[in-house]
């Protein structure tokens, strides 16, 4: 009668190949999420930077605006353009019709 004994060394080689497959997809899947967090960290940065020369730019904007409707500037503007100011208009009175067929 023949016994057969399971080949130990056999079992053991696929276990440490099938580790060793596991550890080195562990090990590329750590470098690419790795690369990812580092390529966010660098997009954050960059866009941080945008943010601080955009809120520069807005208080740049805001600046010059005030300026343009500083009150001095516009009366400055209506002399030389002969300008009067309206002391009684009339379209703001509360006797205006709606429409030509109401009065």
């Amino acid at each position: 009668m023949t016994v057969f004994t399971p080949d130990k060394d056999k079992h053991m080689t696929i276990f440490l190949m099938q580790f060793f497959a596991l550890l080195i997809a562990a090990g590329l899947f750590y470098i690419y999420y790795y690369n990812v967090v580092a390529g966010n960290r660098y997009a954050v940065r960059r866009l941080e930077s945008d943010i601080a020369a955009a809120q520069e730019q807005n208080a740049e904007l805001k600046n010059t605006l005030y300026e343009a409707i500083d009150p001095t500037q516009l009366e400055q503007v209506a002399a030389a353009q002969h300008l009067v100011l309206e002391g009684n208009p009339h379209y703001l009175s509360l006797n205006q019709w709606v429409s030509d067929s109401s009065y």
